[in-house]
């Protein structure tokens, strides 16, 4: 299981076509459900077909139950973590600070998974009637790739393999900038306390009317479908060709789920269905990142969509 715990970015399940020796699907449409969990990475289940664990046949029960639930992190939480080991950003360049308490709620919640400290299997609620504890508890289950027992692990961390490109904290000074004000065009004046900063867009800005392709060569506007020209992105479950950058935030700050939707197996990011190869069931192992932008980060469009670049 060493060379196979990497545990949160890989298959798919919303309709794909082999394509060599990747599978993946070039688009989605408006108002397409954001969708894919079930033979995603996030779903570590017995009926999952990557990391999975014999402990249990449910899906959502890794991050959800409702009742019981962790209420300090996103809704109907079900795991603990210990945010107190978090080591925050610091100061960007542009000067806005981040500290540890700063750290939003959804930022927390993908943590409990990726920040190399929390077990896969640590659950508030577990299973049935496994019992409470609104810190989290290792249930103490078996995880193996794709079920085959080999090099089989008892409550795996993220990292306990030797790829730890998954493992995001608990130090977060090299990342992205997280649980981080907003401060687009509308905050005025870049001299101002408040000013503008790291070129961002105004945040009522329609995502999809954000053009990614006038400074690029005239191939970008038709390649990988076109996904640079129409930028949608999946906000609140669906494909959405109206959402605004403010819908990308919680309380005015970039969360990781800014960026990343768990749920979405995202398999129109061709440029990395292609560094993956192909799963048991014929499957890619990428999931694209399960980020939002549709046709992931080709062109950079997830970068360029709030950066004015």
């Amino acid at each position: 299981m060493k060379r196979y715990l990497v545990i949160a970015l890989a298959a798919a399940s919303v309709g794909f076509i082999a394509v060599g020796t990747a599978s993946a699907i070039s688009t989605y449409s408006a108002n397409d459900p954001a969708s894919g969990i079930g033979m995603s990475r996030h779903n570590l289940g017995s009926m999952g077909v990557h990391m999975i664990t014999n402990g249990t046949s449910e899906v959502c029960v890794f991050c959800h139950t409702p009742h019981h639930t962790n209420t300090s992190k996103a809704p109907l939480w079900n795991r603990g973590g210990d945010a107190s080991s978090y080591t925050a950003y610091g100061t960007t360049l542009a000067g806005t600070t981040i500290a540890a308490g700063d750290l939003g709620p959804t930022t927390l919640a993908c943590l409990s998974c990726h920040d190399g400290v929390t077990t896969l299997d640590n659950l508030a609620n577990a299973p049935g009637k496994g019992g409470v504890n609104a810190a989290g508890t290792a249930q103490g289950w078996k995880f193996s790739e794709g079920g085959s027992g080999e090099d089989e692990m008892t409550s795996p961390k993220i990292g306990d393999d030797d790829n730890n490109r998954l493992k995001i904290g608990p130090g977060l000074s090299n990342d992205h900038p997280i649980s981080v004000t907003y401060y687009g065009a509308e905050a005025g004046d870049v001299s101002g306390p408040l000013g503008r900063r790291a070129g961002l867009r105004d945040k009522s800005t329609v995502i999809s009317a954000i053009s990614l392709t006038a400074d690029l060569a005239t191939s970008a506007g038709s390649y990988d479908g076109a996904n640079l020209t129409k930028n949608l992105w999946a906000v609140k479950g669906y494909i959405s060709a109206s959402a605004k950058i403010s819908d990308l935030l919680r309380d005015g700050k970039v969360e990781c789920s800014s960026c990343h939707d768990p749920h979405f197996s995202n398999k129109s990011w061709n440029e990395i269905d292609a560094t993956y190869g192909m799963g048991a069931m014929g499957e890619t192992m990428s999931d694209g990142m399960f980020l939002r932008r549709v046709g992931g980060n080709t062109g950079s469009g997830v970068c360029r969509t709030c950066h004015a670049k």
